[in-house]
């Protein structure tokens, strides 16, 4: 089975979100967000795999994700796609499309039920993680994730609209 990556923005008690947004907004964790998803080797494409959640609270004029294949993985067969995105029931699905090619690495960005099937799956392999040194009023949270992963690297800190984080990658242990 191939290996995939986890990226998300956590807040200060893991919390992801509220009522399906974001409840910060930081261009340079969307901005680095882009670019991990983005940059493979040449003539390939990254995958990236999300929750129905997560699919419907993109902003529509982001749908679907640029220069990445996005799959979304929901039970609703109903669940109305545009064309070149593709819905699976489970990640083990998702790894395992056998007419996707080229493919360079595979992420899974989100939400909070995905992340959990993702964290204690054996083919996760990092995680991309920014960490806001801020508590919200999130309905949403990241799961537990030490007792897997070790950090491999941390950034110098950030601050912007008053909100202080940094960067991390943690590699499966």
């Amino acid at each position: 089975m191939l290996s995939f990556n986890i990226i998300a923005a956590i807040d200060s008690q893991l919390g992801i979100g509220i009522t399906n947004q974001l409840p910060w907004h930081l261009s340079q964790d969307l901005t680095r967000f882009k670019e991990i998803t983005t940059r493979a080797s040449l003539g390939q494409k990254n995958v990236v795999i999300m929750g129905k959640n997560t699919w419907i609270s993109l902003p529509e004029k982001v749908k679907p994700l640029s220069n990445r294949i996005n799959i979304v993985i929901s039970s609703d067969t109903n669940l109305d796609l545009p064309e070149n995105v593709y819905r699976t029931t489970n990640l083990d699905d998702a790894l395992d499309l056998k007419f996707l090619e080229n493919i360079d690495q595979y992420f899974v960005i989100g939400g909070a039920t995905l992340y959990q099937k993702a964290i204690a799956h054996s083919a996760c392999h990092y995680l991309y993680l920014t960490r806001i040194q801020k508590q919200f009023n999130c309905d949403t949270f990241f799961p537990q994730f030490e007792h897997r992963f070790v950090r491999q690297e941390q950034s110098q800190p950030f601050t912007e609209n008053g909100i202080n984080y940094y960067f991390e990658i943690y590699r499966h242990i």
